[in-house]
């Protein structure tokens, strides 16, 4: 279990900054990674089966889906598209990425989330940022979103394109109900 050390506002991407820290540290002695966020994400079954669902997949990183699109995406259109047509083709139009619930090989998770980490700062610290509201302007002031983000969701939406086939939606919610 990582506990966070926080010290000013809390940003999403902090979890993506321990787990980075924990893997490179040499401390992870396995082979793959379960990650449940703690507040907002709930195990379906017995955890011992995600990397069988890993496997069934024939991926390297799957990812929890929800049916809520959330705030994000009206900032990266052309990954919503893509998204939309990828749970088509599935046959689960309509769902998306939730970052609450993955399970990965550890060396593939180690280098997504040191990509993902490439694109967040700790963006209340930025002039034009004045508080957690503040978060949805971030396209207005920052032309190369979603780099500056702190929402690792928002990343790795971002990012999904990129990593699939090797990352991939659980759709049919085996992991974890969002």
């Amino acid at each position: 279990m990582l506990r966070p050390q926080v010290k000013g506002p809390w940003r999403h991407t902090i979890k993506l900054e321990m787990i980075y820290n924990y893997l490179k540290s040499g401390a992870c002695k396995t082979d793959y990674v379960l990650y449940c966020d703690s507040d907002d994400a709930i195990l379906r079954d017995d955890p011992g089966k995600a990397i069988r669902y890993l496997e069934e997949e024939n991926c390297d990183l799957l990812i929890s889906s929800t049916k809520f699109t959330g705030r994000g995406y009206e900032y990266l259109p052309r990954a919503k598209a893509w998204a939309d047509k990828i749970a088509k083709e599935q046959g689960y139009p309509g769902w998306y990425l939730n970052f609450g619930v993955f399970v990965g090989r550890r060396a593939f998770l180690l280098e997504v989330i040191e990509i993902a980490l490439a694109h967040s700062i700790d963006f209340y610290n930025q002039p034009k940022i004045s508080s957690s509201e503040d978060i949805w302007s971030l396209s207005e002031w920052h032309s190369a979103f979603p780099e500056g983000c702190s929402i690792d969701q928002i990343i790795f939406r971002y990012l999904y394109p990129r990593f699939y086939p090797r990352m991939k939606i659980d759709y049919t919610q085996r992991l974890a109900l969002r």
